[in-house]
């Protein structure tokens, strides 16, 4: 529903960051620095404890049986599972003047034994 989706925008909002481009209370990738290349300015939130419960609410819409069934139908992949430790996810705001260039993420989550095959 909007309002949720609302809520969340409410708990996640645009920040200038720092001369870096990195927001308090977040993982960063700063404008300048070994990935650059790949990414500037872009910060994270991968730790559940760290958003707020409309954040929380909607990852766990993401994670439920209702939603992996759609997934499943949407792509013709049968026996998707959620990944519980948000594994490359979180949260992601790429700040003014950023980038997250065309790239591929990983497709193994080794300590899992899983492949990934859909990435929300």
């Amino acid at each position: 529903p909007e309002a949720l989706l609302q809520a969340v925008a409410d708990e996640n909002p645009e920040g200038a960051g720092d001369h870096a481009g990195c927001l308090p209370d977040h993982g960063c990738f700063p404008r300048y620095g070994p990935t650059a290349n790949v990414q500037s300015a872009k910060n994270l939130r991968s730790s559940e404890d760290a958003m707020g419960p409309a954040t929380q609410l909607l990852y766990a819409v993401l994670r439920s049986s209702v939603w992996i069934s759609l997934l499943q139908s949407a792509f013709g992949i049968n026996g998707l599972i959620p990944d519980p430790f948000l594994e490359g996810s979180g949260v992601h705001n790429t700040l003014r003047l950023g980038y997250l260039a065309l790239h591929s993420d990983f497709n193994q989550i080794k300590h899992l034994m899983l492949h990934r095959r859909v990435n929300v």
